[in-house]
């Protein structure tokens, strides 16, 4: 009796410890659960976008490698300025990007499977959002840093240093530009109005198009009509808004302006309350994008 009492104590005992796991362990997975799609989301826009993005960046590449050997056959501020060109590009496929991204869910079928998932609309949204943004910004830097290779080589740029002073050749009107004017604040300033203009942008396709599902047989001429309106309500928001974020600081951008071959220093303060205006109209349509995908839009 005593030894099948212990034994039956020993069978009840692990069976009551893993039933109070249970409820902990049931927890754990459902954190994982929650965490997971997001992740695997981002993985299959990154791959969504190797390709186009492979394309793009061979472009600079290539056209950067053409543009060396011009160096000393022509002028180098041609060379610079040519060098820049992709600039001009990277905007507009950004934008073409956003849309593109979405019309291929709709085109392979992929989106029915994803709003089956157990995952909400922003997650879809969200994720292409991130992956354009790293993509504009890889671009961005490429092509800087592709033009400034250019124009050490051509000795347009004779020397740089951010933390001493920055020589700059290339005409008498920039004879010699202070470091403040590259300081590192002003250039992380320059870094955040291109992210966020950017992510206006995209987020601002991103409705156009959502929003163009709802009638199939006008979703061109609709999502055109919905992205000027778009843009329209970003900057109307952030002037009427401006007055509730008055409590944000200004912040001082460093710079430096040349008047009759002198340069002078200066300091700009710019206030950010329009900017956070604008940004709260950007988030009212990333909402509404991402609830539209989510609950009425048909598949």
């Amino acid at each position: 009796m005593n030894e099948s009492a212990m034994s039956h104590q020993r069978f009840v005992g692990p069976s009551a410890g893993g039933a109070e796991r249970e409820p902990r362990m049931a927890r754990m997975h459902a954190g994982r659960r929650r965490k997971w799609p997001y992740l695997l989301l981002l993985r299959k826009e990154l791959r969504q976008a190797l390709p186009t993005a492979g394309l793009f960046t061979l472009s600079i590449v290539a056209w950067h490698a053409f543009l060396y050997t011009r160096i000393g056959r022509w002028d180098p501020q041609v060379v610079v300025v040519s060098a820049l060109l992709h600039l001009g590009f990277v905007p507009m496929w950004t934008l073409w990007r956003a849309g593109a991204s979405l019309r291929q869910e709709w085109s392979s079928n992929h989106m029915s499977l994803l709003l089956t998932l157990p995952v909400p609309g922003w997650y879809i949204t969200s994720a292409k959002a991130l992956v354009l943004l790293a993509e504009m910004l890889w671009y961005i830097v490429l092509v800087l840093a592709g033009t400034l290779v250019l124009a050490i080589e051509g000795s347009w740029i004779q020397r740089i240093d951010l933390l001493g002073q920055a020589y700059v050749i290339g005409g008498e009107i920039y004879s010699r530009i202070p470091a403040e004017a590259l300081s590192w604040r002003t250039l992380l300033f320059a870094l955040g109005v291109v992210t966020a203009v950017a992510a206006s942008g995209i987020i601002a396709t991103q409705f156009s198009y959502i929003a163009g599902c709802l009638w199939r047989r006008w979703s061109g001429l609709f999502s055109t009509a919905v992205a000027g309106l778009s843009v329209w309500f970003i900057l109307r928001a952030g002037t009427l808004l401006a007055p509730l974020f008055r409590w944000v600081p200004e912040i001082p951008v460093d710079g430096a302006v040349i008047v009759n071959n002198v340069r002078v220093q200066q300091t700009m303060y710019l206030g950010l309350s329009p900017v956070f205006g604008a940004l709260a109209a950007v988030a009212l349509l990333f909402w509404l994008g991402a609830v539209l995908l989510e609950r009425d839009v048909e598949l």
